[in-house]
């Protein structure tokens, strides 16, 4: 197969809905709200070529796909293997606005490349590890329930342990002051949970 040059870009945006979660005090924080819904937007970047392969990624802000028009010219008719020309190239243009925008693309075109030597990425980066370990994570605690006490957190951390989790991460009570994020981590401990944090 030839080597692919970028032909187009394509942005599709979509939207779905989290049921049980809402907002914080501060608008943009998701907590645990029994009951309630959050509707969200996330978009889908597909990265087209002249051999038929597209590079696809799902994610990213709205902020880095607002970015992209300011340099979606300079992707046409690159070699769409070229990741480190290119990366390097839209991040010296992209300097002035934090490098907004160029993960989606990169990312994208890591799946390019992974379609086009038919190879996952973990292996074209290098990589060798069959089996990764992994963690259980929390939202924000906060007052409306789930995770609004220390001892609610010490109570989900035995669920994740229950389900095989071996680690598991805090993400602290909302508006506390720093001595009472440690409450969560300290609870987990009384409790005699053997995780690693």
């Amino acid at each position: 197969m030839a080597e692919p040059r970028i032909t187009g870009i394509e942005v599709h945006t979509y939207t779905y809905t989290l049921n049980d979660l809402g907002t914080d005090y501060n608008g943009f924080n998701l907590v645990y709200v029994p009951g309630s819904t959050v509707l969200q937007t996330n978009h889908i970047i597909r990265i087209l070529t002249d051999v038929g392969l597209v590079g696809e990624y799902a994610g990213g802000s709205a902020a880095d796909y607002a970015i992209l028009p300011s340099f979606a010219h300079y992707l046409i008719g690159k070699h769409a293997l070229e990741r480190e020309r290119i990366y390097a190239d839209v991040k010296r243009a992209l300097r002035q606005v934090a490098r907004i925008g160029l993960a989606p693309v990169d990312i994208a075109l890591w799946d390019l490349a992974g379609k086009y030597y038919q190879t996952p990425i973990y292996r074209l980066l290098g990589g060798y590890k069959e089996r990764l370990p992994c963690y259980a994570s929390t939202y924000h605690g906060d007052t409306s329930g789930g995770l609004d006490s220390p001892e609610a957190y010490a109570d989900f951390a035995v669920q994740c342990r229950d389900m095989g989790y071996p680690a598991f991460k805090i993400d602290g009570l909302q508006r506390q002051d720093p001595p009472n994020d440690v409450c969560p981590v300290a609870a987990t401990g009384t409790f005699g949970i053997a995780l690693s944090m």
